[in-house]
C-alpha cells in the first residue's frame, strides 16, 4: 500500500543529485517560512492595532496620533500588501503543482515523491489551505519538517535528548489512545454478549464454521492421549473384562443346573465354560481396542474410528446449560484478561521514561 504512495529508487549514481537537491529544496522552505512568518506577524501586528483593545491602551502611552494615523492610512496598506501575500501564495503552489506535473521529481533526484501528480495537494494540504488568511499558520506545520531534514543532512539543530524525550511522549500519547479505543471496543463486545441469545448464536456460528478442524483436533487429542493408555493398560484391561465375564456366566444359575445333569463330569464342564467365557471376554477386549489403538496413516491425524468419534463430539450444540456457561465464562474471563493487559502501561518500563512524569 506504502508503494503506492512512495517508492525509493537505491541507485548509488543519483545520491550526490539527491543531496543537492535537499539543500536547495530546504533553502527554499526556509525562504518561504520566513516570509510566511512576517505575512502572520503584520496581521497579528493589524488585527492588535484595529482592536478596541488598542484604542483603550493608547492614551495611556501616548500613541494615540500613531494609533489614528494607521487606522486612517496605514491598515489600508497594510491590507493590500496581505492580498498580495496571498495572490503570492497561491501562485507560489501552483507553479510546484504544475511543475510536478511537467517533470516529476524523481527525474529530478532520483526519488519519486508521489505515484501521481494528482496526489500533490494530499501530501501539501497544508501549504493549499493556508494560502487562505485566516488558516495562514498552517504553513509553519514544514518547520518540524525543515528540522528533520537538516537532521538527516547531518545538521543537529535539535539536541539529541530533546528528539528522544520528543518520541517518547509521542509514543506515550499513542499508546494511552490507542489502549482507550481496543478497551471501549473489547468493552462493547462483552456488552454485546452479554444476552443469552446472542452469545450462543455466536458461538455456534463460530463451532460451525470450524467444525472440520474442530473434529480434527479433538481426534489429534484422543490419538496422542487415550491410545497410549488404552495399550499401557491392555492387559489389565482384557483381563479385568475377562474374570467379569467369567463371573457373571458362573452367577447363572442355569449352568450349575445343566452341569448337574451330566454325572461325573459336570463340574469339570463347568470349570471349562468358566475358563472359556474368560478367554472369550480377553480376546473380545483385544479386538475391541485393536481399532481404537491403530497407528494412523498419513496425512490422517487419528485413527478411522477416533476421527469418526471426533467427529460425532463435533456436532455437539453449545445451547446445553452446562456447555454455555463455560463458553459465557471463557469468553467474558478471556476479553477480561486481555483489557487488564491492554491496561498495563508498557511506556512505564521504557528506559527513556522521566522518574517523575
Amino acid at each position: 500500500m506504502v508503494d503506492m504512495f512512495f517508492a525509493k529508487e537505491d541507485n548509488p549514481l543519483h545520491e550526490t543529485q539527491h543531496a543537492g537537491y535537499q539543500r536547495r529544496h530546504l533553502g527554499y522552505e526556509i525562504v518561504m517560512l520566513v516570509l510566511v512568518a512576517l505575512n502572520l506577524l503584520m496581521l497579528l501586528a493589524d488585527d492588535l492595532l484595529m482592536s478596541g483593545l488598542a484604542g483603550s491602551v493608547a492614551p495611556f502611552i501616548h500613541v494615540e496620533a500613531f494609533l489614528n494615523r494607521y487606522r486612517l492610512a496605514d491598515h489600508l496598506t497594510v491590507q493590500k500588501i496581505a492580498e498580495g501575500f496571498t495572490i503570492f501564495f497561491v501562485f507560489e503552489v501552483a507553479i510546484r503543482w504544475l511543475v510536478v506535473m511537467v517533470k516529476p521529481p524523481q527525474k529530478l533526484t532520483g526519488e519519486r515523491l508521489y505515484a501521481h501528480w494528482l496526489l500533490f495537494p494530499v501530501f501539501h494540504w497544508y501549504e493549499i489551505l493556508g494560502c487562505i488568511p485566516s488558516l495562514r499558520i498552517l504553513r509553519l506545520i514544514p518547520i518540524g519538517l525543515i528540522g528533520y531534514r537538516l537532521h538527516k543532512l547531518g545538521h543537529s539543530v535539535i539536541p539529541q535528548k530533546w528528539l528522544t524525550k520528543g518520541k517518547f511522549y509521542y509514543e506515550v500519547v499513542l499508546e494511552e489512545v490507542s489502549d482507550r479505543i481496543v478497551i471501549k471496543i473489547l468493552e462493547g463486545v462483552r456488552d454485546e454478549l452479554q444476552g443469552q441469545q446472542a452469545h450462543d448464536n455466536i458461538v455456534q456460528s463460530l463451532l460451525d464454521k470450524h467444525r472440520i478442524a474442530i473434529a480434527q483436533a479433538i481426534s489429534e487429542v484422543l490419538q496422542h492421549a487415550l491410545t497410549p493408555a488404552l495399550l499401557a493398560n491392555q492387559t489389565e484391561l482384557a483381563s479385568a473384562i475377562g474374570d467379569t465375564v467369567a463371573r457373571t456366566l458362573k452367577a447363572m444359575p442355569e449352568l450349575h443346573q445343566t452341569a448337574r445333569l451330566v454325572p461325573v463330569v459336570g463340574a469339570k464342564i463347568e470349570q471349562q465354560i468358566l475358563g472359556l467365557a474368560e478367554q472369550l471376554g480377553q480376546r473380545l477386549t483385544h479386538e475391541l481396542l485393536t481399532p481404537l489403538t491403530a497407528i494412523p496413516i498419513a496425512p490422517q491425524v487419528a485413527n478411522p474410528v477416533l476421527l469418526q468419534i471426533g467427529q460425532e463430539i463435533s456436532r455437539v450444540r453449545v445451547d446445553t446449560p452446562l456447555l454455555s456457561e463455560l463458553s459465557r465464562t471463557l469468553i467474558f474471563e478471556g476479553i477480561d484478561l486481555i483489557i487488564a493487559q491492554v491496561k498495563i502501561q508498557q511506556w512505564k518500563s521504557n528506559p527513556n521514561a522521566p522518574k517523575n512524569p
